[in-house]
């Protein structure tokens, strides 16, 4: 009998979330530092700010142009990362499995 070991996947993008992520850097800024911090309705909020690569710290996790210090990335490990839009407008949306609920409009996560 084999025993197969899951390693879950540290971060879904969405072709969508790729795709904006692209829109919205440039040259000098390659990266799109998504950071976790307390307040919003939920709990937690999230902030995106461009980044340059020298910004980057040996504890920082890069997952396709996207960065993440260490204690975002524990909460948001194996989620998923989407842009969306719709009638309340776009915005990147994450939907995270250790989440215990969210907001009304989405912005914000409780854990």
């Amino acid at each position: 009998m084999s025993v197969e070991t899951f390693t879950p996947q540290s971060l879904f993008l969405t072709d969508a979330a790729l795709c904006q992520r692209g829109n919205v850097v440039s040259v000098n800024q390659p990266y799109l530092r998504l950071a976790l911090k307390g307040g919003g309705c939920s709990g937690f909020e999230f902030f995106f700010e461009l980044s340059a690569e020298d910004a980057l710290t040996e504890e920082d996790t890069v997952v396709e142009g996207f960065v993440l210090d260490p204690v975002t990335m524990s909460y948001l490990k194996g989620s998923t990362i989407d842009y969306v839009v719709d009638l309340t407008g776009s915005m990147f949306k994450i939907s995270s499995p250790l989440s215990t609920g969210t907001c009304g409009c989405g912005a914000s996560l409780s854990f």
